[in-house]
Protein backbone atom coordinates (compact mmCIF):
# COMPACT_ATOMS: atom_id res chain seq x y z
CA UNK A 1 0.00 0.00 0.00
CA UNK A 2 2.82 2.42 0.80
CA UNK A 3 4.25 2.02 -2.73
CA UNK A 4 1.05 3.02 -4.54
CA UNK A 5 0.54 6.63 -5.51
CA UNK A 6 -2.12 8.61 -3.68
CA UNK A 7 -4.43 10.25 -6.28
CA UNK A 8 -5.91 12.63 -3.75
CA UNK A 9 -3.18 14.45 -1.78
CA UNK A 10 -4.26 15.83 1.56
CA UNK A 11 -5.47 19.43 1.48
CA UNK A 12 -2.73 20.52 3.88
CA UNK A 13 -0.03 20.55 1.12
CA UNK A 14 2.03 18.46 -1.34
CA UNK A 15 3.37 15.07 -0.54
CA UNK A 16 6.97 14.61 0.69
CA UNK A 17 8.07 13.24 -2.70
CA UNK A 18 6.50 16.17 -4.55
CA UNK A 19 8.18 18.63 -2.18
CA UNK A 20 11.55 16.97 -2.74
CA UNK A 21 11.13 17.21 -6.51
CA UNK A 22 10.30 20.91 -6.22
CA UNK A 23 13.35 21.53 -4.00
CA UNK A 24 15.66 19.69 -6.39
CA UNK A 25 14.23 21.58 -9.36
CA UNK A 26 14.82 24.86 -7.53
CA UNK A 27 18.43 23.97 -6.79
CA UNK A 28 19.00 23.03 -10.42
CA UNK A 29 17.61 26.38 -11.56
CA UNK A 30 19.86 28.27 -9.13
CA UNK A 31 22.93 26.29 -10.22
CA UNK A 32 22.18 26.91 -13.89
CA UNK A 33 21.69 30.62 -13.27
CA UNK A 34 24.92 30.85 -11.27
CA UNK A 35 26.79 28.95 -13.95
CA UNK A 36 25.44 31.25 -16.65
CA UNK A 37 26.41 34.30 -14.63
CA UNK A 38 29.89 32.85 -14.16
CA UNK A 39 30.28 32.36 -17.90
CA UNK A 40 29.29 35.98 -18.48
CA UNK A 41 31.86 37.19 -15.94
CA UNK A 42 34.61 35.07 -17.49
CA UNK A 43 33.69 36.27 -20.97
CA UNK A 44 33.83 39.88 -19.85
CA UNK A 45 37.13 39.34 -18.06
CA UNK A 46 38.72 37.66 -21.07
CA UNK A 47 37.49 40.46 -23.27
CA UNK A 48 39.06 43.03 -20.96
CA UNK A 49 42.57 41.56 -21.02
CA UNK A 50 44.48 42.07 -24.24
CA UNK A 51 47.58 39.95 -24.85
CA UNK A 52 49.18 42.63 -27.03
CA UNK A 53 51.94 44.09 -24.80
CA UNK A 54 51.70 47.50 -26.42
CA UNK A 55 47.93 47.86 -26.20
CA UNK A 56 45.69 49.88 -28.47
CA UNK A 57 42.60 52.01 -28.00
CA UNK A 58 41.80 55.14 -26.00
CA UNK A 59 44.59 56.36 -23.77
CA UNK A 60 44.29 57.91 -20.37
CA UNK A 61 45.70 61.40 -20.46
CA UNK A 62 48.20 62.12 -17.79
CA UNK A 63 51.90 62.21 -18.19
CA UNK A 64 52.22 65.85 -17.30
CA UNK A 65 50.50 65.89 -13.94
CA UNK A 66 48.44 62.78 -13.42
CA UNK A 67 44.89 62.74 -12.06
CA UNK A 68 45.73 59.15 -11.16
CA UNK A 69 48.37 60.14 -8.65
CA UNK A 70 48.02 58.53 -5.27
CA UNK A 71 45.60 55.83 -6.46
CA UNK A 72 48.00 52.90 -6.14
CA UNK A 73 46.15 51.46 -3.14
CA UNK A 74 42.95 51.11 -5.09
CA UNK A 75 44.86 49.70 -8.02
CA UNK A 76 46.52 47.12 -5.77
CA UNK A 77 43.16 45.99 -4.43
CA UNK A 78 41.60 45.68 -7.89
CA UNK A 79 44.58 43.89 -9.40
CA UNK A 80 44.53 41.02 -6.91
CA UNK A 81 41.80 39.39 -8.99
CA UNK A 82 42.36 40.70 -12.53
CA UNK A 83 44.83 42.46 -14.76
CA UNK A 84 44.19 46.02 -15.81
CA UNK A 85 43.33 46.18 -19.55
CA UNK A 86 46.49 47.06 -21.42
CA UNK A 87 45.07 50.10 -23.20
CA UNK A 88 44.58 51.64 -19.76
CA UNK A 89 48.29 51.28 -19.04
CA UNK A 90 49.30 53.70 -21.79
CA UNK A 91 49.50 57.29 -20.60
CA UNK A 92 49.70 60.29 -22.93
CA UNK A 93 51.17 63.58 -21.79
CA UNK A 94 49.36 66.84 -22.50
CA UNK A 95 49.93 68.57 -25.82
CA UNK A 96 53.08 70.66 -25.66
CA UNK A 97 54.63 73.25 -27.97
CA UNK A 98 58.30 72.52 -27.55
CA UNK A 99 61.20 74.45 -29.06
CA UNK A 100 63.64 73.07 -31.57
CA UNK A 101 66.31 70.86 -30.02
CA UNK A 102 69.93 72.04 -30.15
CA UNK A 103 71.63 71.39 -33.48
CA UNK A 104 73.22 67.95 -33.58
CA UNK A 105 71.50 66.85 -30.37
CA UNK A 106 71.95 63.21 -29.39
CA UNK A 107 69.34 60.68 -28.33
CA UNK A 108 69.45 59.41 -24.74
CA UNK A 109 68.39 55.97 -23.52
CA UNK A 110 68.31 55.26 -19.77
CA UNK A 111 67.85 51.64 -18.65
CA UNK A 112 67.20 50.86 -14.98
CA UNK A 113 67.80 47.20 -14.11
CA UNK A 114 65.90 46.85 -10.85
CA UNK A 115 67.45 44.77 -8.03
CA UNK A 116 70.66 43.97 -9.92
CA UNK A 117 73.72 43.68 -7.70
CA UNK A 118 76.81 45.41 -9.00
CA UNK A 119 79.13 42.52 -8.14
CA UNK A 120 76.99 40.28 -10.39
CA UNK A 121 77.87 42.27 -13.50
CA UNK A 122 80.79 41.41 -15.77
CA UNK A 123 82.26 44.96 -15.91
CA UNK A 124 82.42 44.91 -12.10
CA UNK A 125 84.31 41.63 -11.78
CA UNK A 126 81.67 38.94 -12.34
CA UNK A 127 82.26 36.09 -14.79
CA UNK A 128 82.42 37.00 -18.47
CA UNK A 129 79.39 34.87 -19.32
CA UNK A 130 77.16 36.38 -16.63
CA UNK A 131 76.42 39.73 -18.30
CA UNK A 132 78.40 39.71 -21.57
CA UNK A 133 76.55 42.62 -23.18
CA UNK A 134 77.05 44.91 -20.19
CA UNK A 135 80.66 43.78 -20.28
CA UNK A 136 80.78 45.13 -23.83
CA UNK A 137 79.16 48.40 -22.73
CA UNK A 138 81.83 48.79 -20.06
CA UNK A 139 84.62 48.02 -22.53
CA UNK A 140 83.35 50.32 -25.30
CA UNK A 141 82.13 52.96 -22.91
CA UNK A 142 82.76 53.95 -19.30
CA UNK A 143 81.76 52.84 -15.83
CA UNK A 144 81.58 54.55 -12.48
CA UNK A 145 83.53 52.66 -9.82
CA UNK A 146 81.64 53.71 -6.67
CA UNK A 147 77.99 54.78 -6.88
CA UNK A 148 75.84 54.94 -3.75
CA UNK A 149 72.09 54.64 -4.23
CA UNK A 150 69.99 57.21 -2.40
CA UNK A 151 68.00 54.34 -0.90
CA UNK A 152 67.60 50.56 -1.11
CA UNK A 153 64.17 50.52 -2.78
CA UNK A 154 63.04 51.43 -6.28
CA UNK A 155 60.79 54.45 -5.94
CA UNK A 156 63.16 56.29 -3.68
CA UNK A 157 66.33 55.59 -5.67
CA UNK A 158 64.80 56.32 -9.08
CA UNK A 159 63.21 59.55 -7.93
CA UNK A 160 66.64 60.64 -6.72
CA UNK A 161 68.17 59.78 -10.12
CA UNK A 162 65.48 61.68 -12.02
CA UNK A 163 65.29 64.75 -9.77
CA UNK A 164 68.90 65.16 -8.63
CA UNK A 165 67.58 65.50 -5.08
CA UNK A 166 67.27 63.31 -2.03
CA UNK A 167 63.57 62.33 -1.92
CA UNK A 168 63.43 62.63 1.87
CA UNK A 169 64.25 66.32 1.54
CA UNK A 170 61.23 66.61 -0.78
CA UNK A 171 58.96 64.90 1.72
CA UNK A 172 57.88 62.27 -0.77
CA UNK A 173 58.74 58.99 0.94
CA UNK A 174 56.31 57.56 3.46
CA UNK A 175 57.60 55.78 6.59
CA UNK A 176 54.98 53.06 6.43
CA UNK A 177 52.38 51.39 4.29
CA UNK A 178 50.80 54.75 3.42
CA UNK A 179 53.70 55.43 1.04
CA UNK A 180 51.21 55.39 -1.84
CA UNK A 181 49.94 58.76 -0.61
CA UNK A 182 53.33 60.16 -1.51
CA UNK A 183 53.64 61.47 -5.03
CA UNK A 184 56.35 63.40 -6.80
CA UNK A 185 55.57 67.09 -6.16
CA UNK A 186 54.78 69.27 -9.14
CA UNK A 187 57.33 71.76 -7.88
CA UNK A 188 60.11 69.31 -8.75
CA UNK A 189 61.53 69.42 -12.26
CA UNK A 190 62.52 65.98 -13.49
CA UNK A 191 65.15 64.79 -15.94
CA UNK A 192 62.36 63.96 -18.39
CA UNK A 193 60.85 67.43 -18.14
CA UNK A 194 64.16 69.12 -18.88
CA UNK A 195 64.57 67.05 -22.03
CA UNK A 196 61.00 67.74 -23.12
CA UNK A 197 61.19 71.50 -22.69
CA UNK A 198 64.56 71.45 -24.51
CA UNK A 199 63.12 69.92 -27.70
CA UNK A 200 63.43 66.15 -27.19
CA UNK A 201 60.48 63.79 -27.46
CA UNK A 202 60.14 61.67 -24.33
CA UNK A 203 59.06 58.04 -23.98
CA UNK A 204 58.96 55.73 -20.98
CA UNK A 205 58.19 52.11 -20.14
CA UNK A 206 58.17 50.70 -16.63
CA UNK A 207 57.74 47.12 -15.52
CA UNK A 208 57.95 48.39 -11.94
CA UNK A 209 54.63 49.44 -10.37
CA UNK A 210 56.56 51.72 -8.01
CA UNK A 211 57.15 54.03 -10.99
CA UNK A 212 53.60 54.02 -12.35
CA UNK A 213 52.02 57.31 -13.37
CA UNK A 214 49.97 57.28 -10.15
CA UNK A 215 53.18 58.15 -8.28
CA UNK A 216 53.80 61.23 -10.41
CA UNK A 217 56.88 59.74 -12.05
CA UNK A 218 55.39 59.94 -15.56
CA UNK A 219 55.39 63.72 -15.59
CA UNK A 220 57.14 65.07 -18.65
CA UNK A 221 56.76 61.94 -20.80
CA UNK A 222 54.97 62.29 -24.13
CA UNK A 223 53.84 58.70 -23.76
CA UNK A 224 54.37 56.39 -20.80
CA UNK A 225 53.57 52.69 -20.35
CA UNK A 226 52.59 51.78 -16.78
CA UNK A 227 53.10 48.30 -15.40
CA UNK A 228 50.33 46.19 -13.97
CA UNK A 229 49.81 47.62 -10.47
CA UNK A 230 49.79 44.28 -8.64
CA UNK A 231 53.46 43.67 -7.94
CA UNK A 232 56.27 41.61 -9.39
CA UNK A 233 54.69 38.19 -9.94
CA UNK A 234 56.03 36.84 -13.27
CA UNK A 235 52.53 36.01 -14.54
CA UNK A 236 51.40 39.61 -14.00
CA UNK A 237 54.32 41.95 -14.50
CA UNK A 238 55.68 43.24 -17.79
CA UNK A 239 58.66 40.97 -18.42
CA UNK A 240 61.75 41.85 -20.39
CA UNK A 241 60.80 40.73 -23.92
CA UNK A 242 57.49 42.58 -23.82
CA UNK A 243 59.04 45.65 -22.15
CA UNK A 244 61.65 45.88 -24.91
CA UNK A 245 58.99 45.38 -27.59
CA UNK A 246 56.84 48.15 -26.12
CA UNK A 247 59.82 50.51 -25.95
CA UNK A 248 60.74 49.97 -29.59
CA UNK A 249 57.12 50.20 -30.70
CA UNK A 250 56.69 53.58 -29.01
CA UNK A 251 59.50 54.90 -31.17
CA UNK A 252 58.18 53.22 -34.32
CA UNK A 253 54.74 54.76 -33.78
CA UNK A 254 56.04 58.34 -33.60
CA UNK A 255 54.68 60.90 -35.98
CA UNK A 256 57.01 62.20 -38.68
CA UNK A 257 57.62 65.52 -36.87
CA UNK A 258 58.42 63.64 -33.64
CA UNK A 259 60.73 61.24 -35.46
CA UNK A 260 62.70 64.22 -36.76
CA UNK A 261 63.55 65.23 -33.18
CA UNK A 262 66.04 63.60 -30.79
CA UNK A 263 64.39 61.33 -28.24
CA UNK A 264 64.74 60.45 -24.58
CA UNK A 265 63.73 56.89 -23.66
CA UNK A 266 63.52 55.32 -20.19
CA UNK A 267 63.07 51.58 -19.60
CA UNK A 268 62.86 49.88 -16.18
CA UNK A 269 63.38 46.07 -16.18
CA UNK A 270 62.30 43.98 -13.15
CA UNK A 271 63.14 40.42 -14.18
CA UNK A 272 65.87 40.09 -11.54
CA UNK A 273 63.53 41.24 -8.78
CA UNK A 274 62.03 38.43 -6.68
CA UNK A 275 60.07 36.34 -7.29
CA UNK A 276 62.09 35.29 -10.32
CA UNK A 277 60.65 33.13 -13.07
CA UNK A 278 61.79 29.46 -12.86
CA UNK A 279 64.71 29.08 -15.28
CA UNK A 280 65.76 25.44 -14.96
CA UNK A 281 67.92 25.17 -18.07
CA UNK A 282 69.56 28.56 -17.60
CA UNK A 283 70.23 27.98 -13.90
CA UNK A 284 72.42 25.00 -14.79
CA UNK A 285 74.78 27.41 -16.59
CA UNK A 286 75.34 29.35 -13.38
CA UNK A 287 76.28 26.77 -10.74
CA UNK A 288 72.97 25.07 -10.07
CA UNK A 289 74.08 23.73 -6.70
CA UNK A 290 75.43 27.06 -5.47
CA UNK A 291 73.09 29.50 -3.65
CA UNK A 292 71.48 32.23 -5.75
CA UNK A 293 71.95 30.44 -9.08
CA UNK A 294 68.41 31.46 -10.05
CA UNK A 295 69.23 35.09 -9.29
CA UNK A 296 72.35 34.91 -11.47
CA UNK A 297 70.32 33.36 -14.27
CA UNK A 298 67.79 36.18 -13.95
CA UNK A 299 70.52 38.81 -14.10
CA UNK A 300 71.84 37.08 -17.21
CA UNK A 301 68.38 37.42 -18.80
CA UNK A 302 68.27 41.13 -17.95
CA UNK A 303 71.60 41.55 -19.70
CA UNK A 304 70.10 39.92 -22.78
CA UNK A 305 67.09 42.22 -22.69
CA UNK A 306 69.32 45.32 -22.62
CA UNK A 307 71.18 43.89 -25.60
CA UNK A 308 67.88 43.25 -27.42
CA UNK A 309 66.88 46.87 -26.85
CA UNK A 310 70.19 48.16 -28.17
CA UNK A 311 70.04 45.89 -31.24
CA UNK A 312 66.46 46.99 -31.90
CA UNK A 313 67.53 50.62 -31.72
CA UNK A 314 70.44 49.85 -34.03
CA UNK A 315 68.07 48.43 -36.62
CA UNK A 316 66.29 51.80 -36.52
CA UNK A 317 69.53 53.70 -37.10
CA UNK A 318 70.39 54.57 -33.49
CA UNK A 319 73.87 53.59 -32.29
CA UNK A 320 76.94 54.82 -30.41
CA UNK A 321 77.41 57.62 -32.92
CA UNK A 322 74.12 59.34 -32.19
CA UNK A 323 72.71 57.78 -29.00
CA UNK A 324 73.84 57.54 -25.40
CA UNK A 325 73.08 54.32 -23.55
CA UNK A 326 72.99 54.85 -19.78
CA UNK A 327 72.52 51.79 -17.56
CA UNK A 328 72.16 52.67 -13.88
CA UNK A 329 70.94 50.51 -11.01
CA UNK A 330 68.33 51.55 -8.48
CA UNK A 331 69.33 49.13 -5.69
CA UNK A 332 70.97 45.76 -5.20
CA UNK A 333 69.94 42.67 -3.28
CA UNK A 334 71.21 41.14 -0.02
CA UNK A 335 70.88 37.48 -1.12
CA UNK A 336 72.23 36.51 2.34
CA UNK A 337 75.66 36.88 0.74
CA UNK A 338 77.08 37.59 3.23
CA UNK A 339 74.48 36.29 5.68
CA UNK A 340 74.09 39.46 7.77
CA UNK A 341 73.14 41.51 4.69
CA UNK A 342 69.70 39.93 4.64
CA UNK A 343 67.95 38.13 1.83
CA UNK A 344 66.29 41.00 -0.02
CA UNK A 345 66.51 44.80 0.14
CA UNK A 346 64.74 47.77 1.66
CA UNK A 347 65.83 47.75 5.29
CA UNK A 348 69.59 47.36 4.99
CA UNK A 349 72.17 49.92 3.92
CA UNK A 350 75.05 47.56 3.27
CA UNK A 351 76.91 47.92 -0.01
CA UNK A 352 75.24 44.82 -1.50
CA UNK A 353 71.99 46.82 -1.44
CA UNK A 354 73.16 50.38 -2.12
CA UNK A 355 76.44 50.25 -4.10
CA UNK A 356 74.98 50.19 -7.62
CA UNK A 357 76.26 49.97 -11.22
CA UNK A 358 76.42 52.89 -13.61
CA UNK A 359 77.58 52.37 -17.21
CA UNK A 360 77.57 54.86 -20.10
CA UNK A 361 78.27 54.29 -23.80
CA UNK A 362 77.85 56.74 -26.67
CA UNK A 363 79.24 59.72 -28.58
CA UNK A 364 82.50 61.00 -27.14
CA UNK A 365 82.62 58.49 -24.25
CA UNK A 366 86.16 57.23 -23.78
CA UNK A 367 86.31 53.47 -24.28
CA UNK A 368 87.22 51.49 -21.18
CA UNK A 369 87.23 54.56 -18.95
CA UNK A 370 86.73 54.01 -15.23
CA UNK A 371 85.51 57.01 -13.26
CA UNK A 372 87.04 56.67 -9.82
CA UNK A 373 85.78 58.42 -6.72
CA UNK A 374 82.39 58.63 -5.07
CA UNK A 375 79.11 59.29 -6.91
CA UNK A 376 75.46 59.00 -5.96
CA UNK A 377 71.99 58.52 -7.43
CA UNK A 378 71.42 62.26 -7.32
CA UNK A 379 74.31 62.71 -9.79
CA UNK A 380 72.53 60.84 -12.58
CA UNK A 381 70.27 63.73 -13.62
CA UNK A 382 72.94 66.45 -13.96
CA UNK A 383 75.43 64.03 -15.55
CA UNK A 384 73.00 62.83 -18.23
CA UNK A 385 71.93 66.39 -18.95
CA UNK A 386 75.59 67.38 -19.21
CA UNK A 387 76.21 64.68 -21.82
CA UNK A 388 73.32 66.12 -23.84
CA UNK A 389 74.70 69.65 -23.48
CA UNK A 390 71.89 70.82 -21.21
CA UNK A 391 72.16 72.63 -17.87
CA UNK A 392 70.76 71.03 -14.72
CA UNK A 393 68.19 72.83 -12.55
CA UNK A 394 69.66 75.01 -9.85
CA UNK A 395 69.63 74.01 -6.20
CA UNK A 396 69.75 70.23 -6.64
CA UNK A 397 71.91 67.89 -4.58
CA UNK A 398 73.47 66.12 -7.56
CA UNK A 399 76.70 66.96 -9.36
CA UNK A 400 77.55 66.46 -13.02
CA UNK A 401 80.40 64.12 -13.90
CA UNK A 402 79.85 64.29 -17.67
CA UNK A 403 83.35 65.63 -18.27
CA UNK A 404 84.83 62.69 -16.33
CA UNK A 405 83.20 60.37 -18.87
CA UNK A 406 84.76 62.05 -21.88
CA UNK A 407 88.00 64.02 -21.91
CA UNK A 408 88.15 65.38 -18.37
CA UNK A 409 89.76 64.04 -15.22
CA UNK A 410 88.32 60.50 -14.80
CA UNK A 411 87.45 60.91 -11.15
CA UNK A 412 84.84 62.62 -9.03
CA UNK A 413 85.32 65.07 -6.20
CA UNK A 414 82.26 64.13 -4.15
CA UNK A 415 83.16 63.97 -0.44
CA UNK A 416 80.07 62.10 0.82
CA UNK A 417 76.90 60.39 -0.38
CA UNK A 418 73.87 59.54 1.73
CA UNK A 419 71.58 56.54 1.55
CA UNK A 420 68.51 56.32 3.74
CA UNK A 421 65.40 54.21 4.05
CA UNK A 422 61.86 54.69 5.30
CA UNK A 423 60.93 51.31 3.87
CA UNK A 424 57.71 50.53 5.71
CA UNK A 425 58.79 50.25 9.35
CA UNK A 426 62.44 51.14 8.66
CA UNK A 427 63.91 54.44 9.81
CA UNK A 428 67.62 54.37 9.00
CA UNK A 429 70.34 56.25 7.18
CA UNK A 430 73.98 55.85 6.22
CA UNK A 431 76.65 58.22 4.97
CA UNK A 432 79.54 57.15 2.76
CA UNK A 433 82.89 58.70 2.01
CA UNK A 434 85.37 57.13 -0.42
CA UNK A 435 86.92 55.22 2.48
CA UNK A 436 84.43 55.10 5.37
CA UNK A 437 80.73 54.54 6.03
CA UNK A 438 78.61 55.30 9.09
CA UNK A 439 75.06 54.07 9.62
CA UNK A 440 72.42 54.64 12.28
CA UNK A 441 68.93 53.46 13.11
CA UNK A 442 66.69 56.40 13.99
CA UNK A 443 63.78 54.43 15.43
CA UNK A 444 62.75 51.51 13.22
CA UNK A 445 59.68 49.59 14.42
CA UNK A 446 60.23 45.97 13.44
CA UNK A 447 58.40 43.04 14.92
CA UNK A 448 61.42 40.89 14.18
CA UNK A 449 65.08 41.67 14.87
CA UNK A 450 67.81 41.97 12.27
CA UNK A 451 71.54 42.47 12.01
CA UNK A 452 71.73 46.23 11.47
CA UNK A 453 74.41 47.75 13.73
CA UNK A 454 74.88 51.44 14.47
CA UNK A 455 78.43 52.52 13.85
CA UNK A 456 81.19 53.32 11.38
CA UNK A 457 83.06 50.92 9.11
CA UNK A 458 86.16 50.94 6.93
CA UNK A 459 84.93 50.46 3.36
CA UNK A 460 88.30 49.46 1.99
CA UNK A 461 89.27 46.69 4.40
CA UNK A 462 85.79 45.75 5.62
CA UNK A 463 83.30 46.23 2.73
CA UNK A 464 80.73 43.91 4.31
CA UNK A 465 80.58 46.00 7.52
CA UNK A 466 81.55 43.45 10.16
CA UNK A 467 83.94 45.37 12.40
CA UNK A 468 82.65 48.58 14.01
CA UNK A 469 85.22 51.40 14.10
CA UNK A 470 85.37 54.42 16.41
CA UNK A 471 82.80 57.08 15.56
CA UNK A 472 83.99 59.62 13.00
CA UNK A 473 82.70 63.14 12.17
CA UNK A 474 80.75 61.46 9.37
CA UNK A 475 78.18 60.22 11.86
CA UNK A 476 77.54 63.75 13.15
CA UNK A 477 77.08 64.94 9.56
CA UNK A 478 74.55 62.15 9.00
CA UNK A 479 72.62 63.03 12.16
CA UNK A 480 72.45 66.69 11.15
CA UNK A 481 71.11 65.79 7.69
CA UNK A 482 68.52 63.37 9.07
CA UNK A 483 67.29 65.93 11.61
CA UNK A 484 66.72 68.41 8.78
CA UNK A 485 64.75 66.07 6.49
CA UNK A 486 62.68 64.15 9.05
CA UNK A 487 60.05 66.89 9.58
CA UNK A 488 59.51 67.02 5.81
CA UNK A 489 58.99 63.28 5.58
CA UNK A 490 56.50 63.35 8.44
CA UNK A 491 54.26 65.81 6.62
CA UNK A 492 51.88 64.52 3.94
CA UNK A 493 52.49 66.84 0.97
CA UNK A 494 49.89 68.23 -1.40
CA UNK A 495 48.82 65.90 -4.21
CA UNK A 496 48.63 67.22 -7.77
CA UNK A 497 49.66 70.70 -6.69
CA UNK A 498 49.55 72.98 -9.77
CA UNK A 499 52.61 74.57 -11.31
CA UNK A 500 51.43 77.43 -13.49
CA UNK A 501 53.37 78.22 -16.62
CA UNK A 502 55.55 75.11 -16.60
CA UNK A 503 55.87 73.05 -19.75
CA UNK A 504 53.89 69.85 -19.75
CA UNK A 505 52.15 70.48 -16.42
CA UNK A 506 48.48 70.14 -15.65
CA UNK A 507 46.93 73.31 -14.32
CA UNK A 508 44.12 71.63 -12.47
CA UNK A 509 43.88 72.58 -8.80
CA UNK A 510 45.46 70.07 -6.48
CA UNK A 511 44.19 68.46 -3.34
CA UNK A 512 45.73 69.87 -0.23
CA UNK A 513 47.19 67.35 2.15
CA UNK A 514 47.03 67.65 5.88
CA UNK A 515 49.89 67.91 8.29
CA UNK A 516 49.09 64.71 10.10
CA UNK A 517 51.92 62.25 10.50
CA UNK A 518 51.18 58.74 9.29
CA UNK A 519 50.96 55.86 11.69
CA UNK A 520 52.94 52.70 11.99
CA UNK A 521 52.80 50.38 9.01
CA UNK A 522 50.96 47.13 9.62
CA UNK A 523 52.31 43.93 8.10
CA UNK A 524 54.82 43.36 5.34
CA UNK A 525 55.51 45.22 2.13
CA UNK A 526 53.13 44.23 -0.67
CA UNK A 527 55.82 43.82 -3.28
CA UNK A 528 58.68 46.29 -3.19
Amino acid sequence: MDNQPNPTPPPSGPSESSSSRSTIAGIVVVVVLLGFAGLLVMANFQGAVNDNPVGKGPLKKSAGKSKNKGKNKADHAKSKSAKVPLDRLLVDGPAFERPAAPAGAYNVVVVIPTAVRKDHLTPYGAADNLTPFLGTVGARGARFADVISAGPFSRYATWAAFTGQYPAALGVVEPGSAQDLRVLPDSVETLTEVFRKSGWTTWGVTANFNLNSSTGFAQGFDRYRDSQPSGFAPDVRLEGPAAVAVSLQLLKDRSAPDAARPFFLMLDLVDAHPPQRPLKELVEKFDKGVPNALYRASVNRVDGFVEDLWKGLGAMGYDEKNTFLVVVGDHGEGLEDPKHHGKSHGRYLYETSVDVPWLVMGPGISAGRVVEGLAGSTDVMPTVLGLAGLPAPEGIDGKSWSAALTTGDPRTTRATAISDTWYFEANRAAIFSPTMACQKDFGSQFVETDTFVDGCFDRKVDPTFKEVKPVTPLLAELETWRAAVTPKVMEIPAIDAPREGKAGKSKEPGKAGGGKAPGKAPGKAPGE
